[in-house]
């Protein structure tokens, strides 16, 4: 399953830290900050798409990125 989490700052870090436990999600992160906190803890490597998400673009990143599940 392909799950797309909007925002790695301290509440989508806790989001991160409880997909983690399932090895078979494919975890996409979206946030306009390259060292937001779920970087700085090491919780992923990296943001994988480095855009703010707004109700302009929201339909664009979700197309792009193909979820099976949003997470706000």
């Amino acid at each position: 399953m392909r799950v797309m989490v909007v925002g790695a700052g301290p509440a989508g870090a806790r989001v991160l830290r409880q997909l983690a436990k399932n090895e078979r999600l494919e975890v996409i992160v979206v946030d306009p900050r390259e060292r937001p906190r779920a970087v700085e803890e090491g919780l992923i490597e990296a943001v994988d798409v480095l855009e703010p998400v707004t109700p302009l673009n929201l339909e664009h990143i979700v197309a792009q990125v193909e979820p099976d599940i949003v997470l706000l």
